[in-house]
C-alpha cells in the first residue's frame, strides 16, 4: 500500500498516510483535532479542509451537497471523505478545530526608556490679542520651541485646517505630536502617547499597544500567521 506524506497547516505538522485511509484518520492519529459530530461519515459537514497542494480522491455526493462547483475547484474538502493520491498540504480552518490554537505573546519584561519617532509635548498658548494678531499656528510654534527647546518650523497641512476651533474649544491648551521638525497632531492635553509595536512572524503575529511615554505594555493579541502554508 502505497504511503503519502499529509502536511497539515497552519499546526505545522506532518504524517504518513495510507492511500486507503481518509485525511480525517491520519488527522487523528498526528493528534491534529478536527471537529467530527458524525463519526466521519461525511454527515455533519464539521470537518471542512482546503487542498493547498496535491492530489485527492474525488468530491464525494456528500461533499458536493457541502461546496459549490467554484469551492471544490478552489479545494474545499470534508476530511473524512477526502483521500490522499499523492503528497498533499492542507489548511485546517479555525471553525474545523477541536481546540484553537494559542498564540503566546508574553516574554520576558524588560524595562526601557522609549525613544519614539514621534513624541508628544503639552503647550499653554497665549490667546491672541489686538496686540499679536499672528496665525493660530505661527504663534504655537513659537510657544512649542520656546517652552521645549524646539527647533519646529512645519505643521501638517491637515493640522492646520482643523487646529483654530480646536485650540478655542480646548482653551488654549493642547498636545502636540512632533516628527523630527513638523508638528503632525494636535489633541487635547489629556490623551496618551501611546504607539503600537507589530511582531511579524513566520508562524504567528503579535500585536503590542505601548505607552510612550512609560515604555509600558498595555495589551498585547495574537493571531496565526495566514501566510504560514505558503512557507
Amino acid at each position: 500500500m502505497k504511503t503519502y506524506q499529509i502536511d497539515f497547516e497552519p499546526v505545522g505538522r506532518q504524517e504518513q498516510c495510507p492511500s486507503g485511509k481518509s485525511v480525517f484518520d491520519c488527522a487523528r492519529q498526528l493528534g491534529v483535532g478536527l471537529i467530527s459530530i458524525c463519526g466521519g461519515r461525511g454527515k455533519c459537514h464539521s470537518c471542512k479542509v482546503q487542498v493547498l497542494k496535491g492530489t485527492v480522491s474525488e468530491p464525494t455526493s456528500n461533499e458536493r451537497e457541502v461546496f459549490s462547483s467554484q469551492e471544490l475547484k478552489g479545494g474545499w474538502r470534508l476530511a473524512c471523505q477526502t483521500y490522499p493520491t499523492s503528497d498533499c498540504k492542507l489548511d485546517i480552518p479555525s471553525e474545523s478545530m477541536t481546540t484553537t490554537q494559542r498564540t503566546q505573546v508574553e516574554g520576558l519584561v524588560i524595562a526601557v526608556h522609549p525613544e519614539p519617532v514621534v513624541r508628544s509635548y503639552h503647550i499653554q498658548l497665549p490667546p491672541p490679542s489686538l496686540s499679536d494678531l499672528r496665525a493660530d499656528g505661527n504663534r504655537m510654534l513659537e510657544v512649542l520651541n520656546q517652552q521645549h527647546q524646539l527647533h519646529c518650523d512645519k505643521i501638517d497641512i491637515d493640522v492646520l485646517r482643523h487646529l483654530s476651533p480646536r485650540l478655542r474649544s480646548w482653551g488654549w491648551q493642547c498636545q502636540a505630536s512632533v516628527r523630527n521638525d513638523e508638528v503632525i497632531a494636535v489633541n487635547p492635553r489629556s490623551n496618551r502617547n501611546l504607539g503600537l509595536a507589530i511582531d511579524l512572524g513566520t508562524t504567528k503575529i503579535a500585536g503590542y499597544l505601548v505607552d510612550l511615554s512609560k515604555g509600558q505594555t498595555l495589551t498585547a493579541k495574537g493571531i496565526m500567521n495566514p501566510q504560514l502554508s505558503y512557507g
